[in-house]
């Protein structure tokens, strides 16, 4: 759950930030004056046509608004508190954005396994065990498969010595 800051502007109480995707917000202004909501690309300012059409009498309301632009809430009286909440997505990314990825490999050897994180939009993969037996000439990883369906990892190692290792994980998203 996330506050969500009003500020005073010529007379009215205005809150501006970037959506995170699909939420409930709820406004506790201590009226039913209507609420105000705009949607606007970043760097650039609301128009009338951005206007949102919604019930402007509730204070508990439902928004999908992409990732990324920009929402403007506009109250006439003062706004004594306002919470989002966001409703994450099946698929476990938790309605983030991949913008990076990294990879980690541990030194040791064992059966090979994956876990993957998203963090701050960005995707980490830890290897783990992927080091094995030393083949005759001390084989090295060539390329790696990954599948990833929901929070299971799957895939293949594939090696220098055309042999082939299965790596399996999980991953569990940021909460």
């Amino acid at each position: 759950m996330k506050d969500i800051e009003f500020i005073e502007k010529e007379g009215l109480y205005v809150a501006d930030f970037v959506s995170e995707g699909k939420c409930v917000i709820q406004v506790d202004n201590g009226t039913v004056d209507d609420l105000i909501l705009y949607r606007h690309m970043p760097d650039m300012e609301p128009i009338a046509y951005d206007k949102l059409n919604f019930d402007s009498h509730k204070r508990v309301f439902d928004l999908d608004v992409p990732v990324g632009m920009m929402i403007r809430i506009i109250s006439k009286t003062q706004v004594k508190a306002a919470k989002m909440v966001i409703a994450y997505q099946e698929g476990g990314n938790s309605g983030q954005t991949v913008t990076k990825a990294t990879a980690s490999v541990d030194a040791n050897a064992g059966v090979p396994s994956v876990e993957v994180s998203l963090e701050d939009g960005s995707l980490n993969f830890d290897f783990k065990n992927l080091k094995g037996d030393v083949g005759k000439n001390g084989a090295k990883i060539t390329s790696i498969e990954l599948n990833i369906t929901g929070t299971v990892i799957s895939g293949k190692a594939h090696l220098d010595d055309e042999s082939t290792a299965d790596i399996t994980g999980t991953y569990s998203p940021e909460e």
